[in-house]
């Protein structure tokens, strides 16, 4: 049924080693995805809770 599964992740990027421009890059990945209709949503931020989604 249309809207009953939601999946949703917090990755840790620090762990990962990436850099920019030599800058570690040290912040949580949000993610968001719903199989059903193929969204997905993915934003950086900087702590684990409620208001960064």
């Amino acid at each position: 049924m249309t809207g009953r599964l939601g999946i949703s992740d917090f990755t840790a990027l620090g762990r990962l080693g990436i850099t920019l421009n030599q800058i570690k890059i040290d912040y949580l990945l949000y993610y968001f995805h719903l199989p059903w209709s193929g969204l997905m949503h993915a934003n950086g931020c900087w702590e684990e809770k409620a208001s960064s989604l």
